[in-house]
């Protein structure tokens, strides 16, 4: 059951990404953000991603769900060096960035949700997007 959960919100977040692709790696980034900003304040700092859940919490008598978390992460990580490739980033600078994004936000929604505030979730987030517009306009992309 378990399992099928972080496939159900894994695929969800996808789908999420994949809504807003092709209007560029910043607007995919800030969708992702918006998105998990306003779920932090109608949850009253309750929500949270539930794919981090698995990732540390899976238990070692059970079955072992990190791959079903990898998965997920690994698909959003490719949603995102995708625009930024579509954008003019070298594949392997995507790549990268695409795991900086993916671990930045999820560790800024850890903290917010702790701190019971969203300064974490945009902090993170405003830095994450001078880092993606330095690339975008040192690579010549959009």
């Amino acid at each position: 059951m378990l399992r099928e959960a972080t496939d159900f919100a894994g695929e969800y977040v996808a789908g999420r990404l994949e809504r807003v692709a092709g209007e560029g790696p910043l607007a995919t980034i800030e969708a992702l953000y918006d998105w998990y900003r306003e779920n932090l304040l109608e949850s009253n700092y309750r929500a949270g991603c539930p794919v981090v859940a698995v990732a540390i919490e899976s238990p070692p008598e059970g079955p072992d769900l990190r791959d079903s978390a990898r998965e997920a992460f690994e698909r959003w990580r490719r949603l995102l060096a995708s625009e930024m490739e579509a954008a003019g980033i070298d594949t392997s600078r995507a790549q990268e960035i695409g795991m900086l994004v993916l671990a930045a936000f999820e560790g800024a929604l850890i903290l917010s949700r702790t701190y019971r505030d969203l300064a974490p979730l945009d902090s993170v987030r405003r830095e994450i997007h001078e880092r993606v517009s330095a690339e975008l306009a040192r690579q010549g992309g959009s």
